[in-house]
């Protein structure tokens, strides 16, 4: 299940946090599949990018907040 989607401030990249517990990143025009994190945090319940659209964060069924750098 997705539970949050962000978009980056240009339009061009989407990311899902989903139940199994990876974030995903997807070219918002062509919808392929563009990188897939899994953190081990568990179920990822909230994302979103930054305001440059360079750094993400995903927030975990435990609590736990990643932040990592975007490699699209």
């Amino acid at each position: 299940f997705v539970r949050a989607v962000g978009f980056t401030p240009d339009g061009r990249t989407l990311m899902t946090a989903c139940g199994d517990g990876c974030a995903r990143m997807w070219d918002a025009h062509t919808g392929e599949l563009l990188r897939t994190y899994d953190f081990g945090i568990g179920r990822l319940y909230s994302g979103a990018f930054s305001p440059d659209g360079l750094t993400c964060a995903a927030g975990g069924e435990t609590g736990q907040i990643v932040v990592w750098d975007v490699e699209v």
